[in-house]
């Protein structure tokens, strides 16, 4: 049996990687594949792919160019830059810049913000659940084929619980990074705007819990571990900042 894996970005895709390679028999079932190899691209046989609360995929993604982008600049620029790419990522260095742009009033500012979404890698092509699954009829009509979800949030667990499944315990697991020194936290202005922005990645997660793939809790829960860390991190970052606040009541919002 073979099981192919689709690279959905921001959802700890490298992690599952490193952890399935360093398993002899997980190696031999399943295929890692790259962003661009959707579900209908799957002729026949299972799938399995992990997600992440879109809210805070929208959010890594922009700020993983940003890193990339930095670091690559320190190193010297490579051929998978884009020059529409590296002009909306120097434009909006912060999120909260995208978003009032996004959000705004003003056509010329509201298509900036869209044009520069659209040209930057994870929020653009690869921003959406919906390129890797085409629609919801056809994740519908396909739904048994889909071996098990993984969630970003929850990625030790389910990563043991895929091991057992497939008779391939124990597992060496990769750790997933908590965390930039760099990321701003979403204002509370743009956050509501930003879940309506959301709202087809939403669709695509609760269509995943109708049929029991994820949890009825796994938006609510938006899982613990996930929350103390980003807590602990901001908190120990701007101890004494009269932005601490603000940031804490963001993610008591966003895992509430």
């Amino acid at each position: 049996m073979k099981i192919n894996y689709l690279h959905i970005g921001k959802t700890a895709g490298t992690s599952f990687r490193v952890s399935v390679q360093s398993n002899k028999k997980l190696n031999e079932i399943i295929v890692y594949n790259s962003h661009k190899l959707r579900m209908p691209d799957v002729v026949k046989g299972k799938v399995l792919f992990a997600v992440r609360d879109p809210l805070s995929r929208f959010v890594s993604a922009f700020y993983h160019r940003q890193k990339k982008l930095r670091r690559h600049r320190e190193e010297g620029m490579d051929s998978t830059w884009y020059s529409n790419e590296i002009k909306s990522l120097d434009k909006y260095p912060d999120i909260n810049m995208l978003l009032s742009d996004l959000f705004s009033e003003n056509r010329k500012r509201n298509l900036s913000a869209k044009r520069a979404i659209s040209n930057i890698m994870h929020l653009g092509i690869y921003g959406s659940y919906w390129y890797w699954f085409k629609s919801g009829k056809y994740l519908k009509s396909n739904i048994d084929r889909i071996y098990q979800v993984i969630r970003q949030e929850n990625f030790n667990s389910d990563m043991i619980l895929l091991a057992e499944k497939l008779d391939a315990v124990p597992i060496e697991i990769a750790q997933t990074r908590v965390g930039d020194k760099k990321i701003n936290p979403v204002e509370s202005t743009y956050f509501e705007r930003l879940l309506s922005y959301l709202k087809k990645e939403y669709e695509f997660i609760e269509i995943l819990q109708e049929h029991q793939l994820l949890s009825k809790d796994y938006l609510k829960e938006r899982c613990q571990e996930s929350r103390r860390h980003s807590l602990d991190f901001y908190h120990s970052e701007l101890q004494g900042n009269s932005k601490l606040r603000r940031v804490k009541h963001f993610f008591s919002k966003v895992w509430q």
